[in-house]
């Protein structure tokens, strides 16, 4: 009986690969280098915007849903890595993920993750 080899959780594949080592680690992370989560996500919302008649007139709805599919799939993908660290770091086929190599990635998320909240409610006051 032969034992598999185990498959790498992540490779660096396409566009993901191309990144700068700073930024591909931050796309790793939020694994797009994978779509199919954020496939999942965006696919009902756009075909709920199609049947209601609303495409031709709201295409940029399409794009929004897009966008918040793969930056909700990204985040979701990050809060299970931080909360599953000490899960990850037993289980051979995660145990090379980027938020187990250690906590600092996990803090520069966490700031970013801030930055970016307090742009957002800047642009939400300053859009009324």
């Amino acid at each position: 009986m032969t034992t598999q080899p185990i498959v790498p959780d992540s490779e660096h594949k396409g566009l993901v690969a191309r990144l700068p080592a700073k930024l591909r680690a931050f796309a790793l992370l939020a694994r797009f280098d994978r779509p199919i989560g954020w496939w999942l996500l965006f696919w009902p919302g756009a075909w709920a915007i199609a049947l209601s008649g609303g495409l031709p007139a709201r295409w940029n709805l399409i794009l929004w849903f897009l966008l918040g599919s793969i930056a909700m799939r990204g985040a979701g993908c990050v809060y299970n890595d931080i909360v599953d660290r000490d899960l990850d770091a037993a289980v051979e086929r995660t145990r090379s993920r980027i938020a187990e190599r250690g906590h600092q990635m996990a803090q520069q998320h966490s700031s970013a993750a801030r930055a970016r909240q307090i742009l957002d409610v800047q642009r939400a006051i300053i859009s009324r």
